[in-house]
């Protein structure tokens, strides 16, 4: 059986992907203001929380801005009054409220990192970011599980936005090996760029027997590339190995039924 994958998103996958992007959004929500509460009781100062309560209003502005881009306010919409003032919304009006969400919870990714670069330049270390690195990555995890529990695997892609293929060959497994490779070097590459700004963070020293102060870096990447590899290609396995099964199950379900 040959198997290739789809360039674009089809209605369940953008469906599903908004779903995941609210839920991680709302949880983004809850996040920030344990931390305001909890910051604020340890400083008790204001200023130690103020960046997060910017996150927090932008990301209020923002869902505003995107339901009423959605065009939320549109007469077509149905809504019909049912038992004490509760109100039944159609889909039009609920996938609206749940894609309003979602570009809120990627406003709030792309504002964390922000953050953690801004910082990262700021003080050469990630300590004054543990938080909102937090934040990305409990909703990265959340939206990961959503697409999970609903057989959305995430396959690898190449960088024109292909998803690799997901035959056994030998031809599919070196592509998806080369592109776990490539992958990784990038990663890593740009892991090195923040060992440049903060030499501290490298854990290898220069050998006694080589004298060239490069050296730490060299090692440092290629350890990570080769940790990168390991990582990519066990997680894009088992997506490849989760997602094939699915759609053999589903083809054997159409053969069953004709």
């Amino acid at each position: 059986m040959k198997m290739t994958g789809n360039n674009n998103l089809d209605e369940r996958q953008k469906k599903i992907l908004g779903e995941a992007m609210a839920i991680a959004a709302i949880i983004a929500f809850i996040y920030e203001i344990g931390v305001i509460i909890y910051t604020f009781y340890k400083t008790g100062s204001i200023q130690s929380v103020l960046t997060e309560i910017i996150l927090l209003v932008n990301m209020f502005i923002m869902t505003i801005i995107f339901y009423m881009i959605n065009d939320v306010y549109d007469r077509d919409i149905e809504k019909v009054k049912k038992g004490k003032g509760k109100i039944k919304v159609d889909e039009r009006e609920k996938l609206r409220r749940i894609t309003s969400i979602g570009w809120t919870g990627i406003v709030a990714i792309i504002y964390s990192i922000g953050v953690i670069l801004v910082r990262f330049v700021e003080t050469k270390t990630f300590q004054s970011s543990y938080l909102f690195i937090g934040l990305v990555v409990i909703m990265s995890i959340t939206i990961t599980l959503y697409h999970i529990i609903h057989k959305e695997y995430h396959v690898p892609k190449t960088f024109f936005g292909k998803e690799l293929p997901l035959g056994n060959s030998k031809e599919n497994k070196r592509a998806r090996m080369a592109y776990y490779i490539k992958d990784a070097v990038r990663l890593a590459a740009i892991f090195l760029v923040f060992d440049i700004m903060n030499p501290d963070r490298i854990i290898f020293s220069t050998p006694a027997i080589i004298d060239w102060k490069y050296t730490p870096y060299i090692l440092e990447f290629f350890r990570r590339v080769i940790l990168f590899v390991i990582m990519d290609y066990a997680w894009g396995e088992f997506n490849i190995r989760k997602k094939r099964k699915y759609m053999e199950s589903l083809e054997d379900n159409n053969v069953e039924d004709l």
